[in-house]
Formats: C-alpha cells, structure tokens, sequence
C-alpha cells in the first residue's frame, strides 16, 4: 500500500519504522472521537482526492449535530449516566468515544472522574453512583439481518437483573437501553447521540429522528438498504 491508516495513539511508533524503512506512509487518524472527526474526514478526503464527498458527510454529520446542540440549549439538568462499554462492567471514561456520545447527548456520565478511557468498575460502585440511566454497547452478530431487537431485549434484561441492581433508579424506571455497535462511535455515532439525546431528554427531543438519519447514512454514504435493529 501507498499509505496504512492506524489509530493516533496504536499500534505504537514501531509502526512508523518499520513500515518507513519499506517507503510506506503512516496516517494516524481515530475516527471514533466526535470532537476531532471533522478534522480527519477532510484530511482522508483530501488524501484520496475525494474533497467533495468528505464535505458531504460532514454535512450530513452537521444536520445531526446541530439539532442536538439547538436542543441542548434548553435542557435545565443533565441526567447521571453510567455508560457501560461491550465487557461487563468496563465504561468509558474521559478520552473515549463512548463519554464523549454522552456528554455531547446531554448526559453526566458517572465515570468522568476516572483518569482512563476504559476503566473497569464493580457493581457496588455503579449502585453507590446510582444512574438515573443506563447505556449499554452490545455487538450483535449480524445486526443487519435482525429483524427484532430481541437479542438486545435480552442483554437489557440481563443487565436489570444483576445482583441488586434493582435498587438503581435507572432499573427502577426502566431507563436501561442497549445500543448495538453499528452506531457507536465513529462517524455514524451521531446517529447513536440522538438516540441517546431522546431518551436523556424526551421530551425536548420529540422530533429527533435518529432512524431517519441512520436510513440516510446507510443508503446514501454506504449504498445498502437500511435494515437491521440497533437499540432497544
């Protein structure tokens, strides 16, 4: 290859050496933090000299975003969240994707506090926390060929049914949701921040349409007919 694409920080700099010696060129771009997305579609689309596409993905990511912003504008009180990542018991802290969708939906995410991106937590800190809702990452194994959000029910399910959890307020008011991987992180994330915005604020947010502009992603950027279930 001309140029191989790697995370900012991983693999480590060995990369660069070893694939420098071979006159290959190291890109390093995330694509899963929001806050610098915008950024590194227009670096790829000048690269790969598709300027005009790179800008329409960027505006298609706008229309997502600013609807959220205009919204967030109104909220009074941002709800406590603990975001759970896909391993049992490991959220996201400052620095990953999964803070950054839930800030940017509205959310105070529990974890915040914490100096890593990933940590690993016990159930006795998420009951002390006490989450007003819950946010769980699941990776379904062809969630486009689901036609229910059956497996995603189950995983809900199971997370109310942990070990004294039904003393979490977010368990108590049936505020757990389970979002698959296809719209977690990444540049299809905005897509996952307004599902996240409707059910942290619903009532500020009834005329989001998160599966709208998730139809509009699949269909128009990636050329395959909207299909699947994503949350639940």
């Amino acid at each position: 290859p001309d140029i191989v694409i790697g995370y900012a920080r991983r693999p480590g700099p060995a990369m660069e050496r070893k694939l420098g010696s071979l006159g290959i060129q190291v890109v390093r771009l995330d694509f899963y933090k929001m806050l610098t997305l915008e950024r590194e579609v227009k670096i790829l689309g000048q690269l790969l000299s598709r300027e005009k596409e790179a800008g329409q993905l960027i505006a298609w990511y706008h229309k997502g975003r600013d609807l959220i912003r205009k919204g967030l504008k109104k909220i009074g009180c941002r709800p406590r969240v603990y975001v759970e990542s896909y391993s049992k018991y490991h959220t996201t802290g400052p620095g990953s994707g999964g803070n950054e969708m839930c800030v940017l939906a509205g959310g105070q995410n529990i974890a915040a506090g914490f100096s890593i991106p990933y940590p690993e937590v016990t159930p006795e800190w998420v009951l002390v926390k006490n989450p007003q809702v819950i946010v769980k990452a699941a990776a379904v194994t062809n969630a486009y060929d689901v036609t229910d959000s059956g497996p995603l029910k189950e995983i809900g399910k199971e997370i109310m049914a942990r070990p004294a959890w039904d003393n979490i307020r977010a368990v108590q008011e049936g505020k757990v949701y389970v979002m698959e991987s296809g719209i977690w992180t990444g540049p299809r994330a905005i897509i996952g921040i307004s599902y996240m915005a409707k059910w942290f604020h619903p009532d500020m947010f009834k005329d989001l349409d998160p599966e709208g502009l998730h139809r509009e992603y699949l269909e128009r950027f990636q050329g395959i007919q909207y299909r699947g279930s994503f949350v639940d």
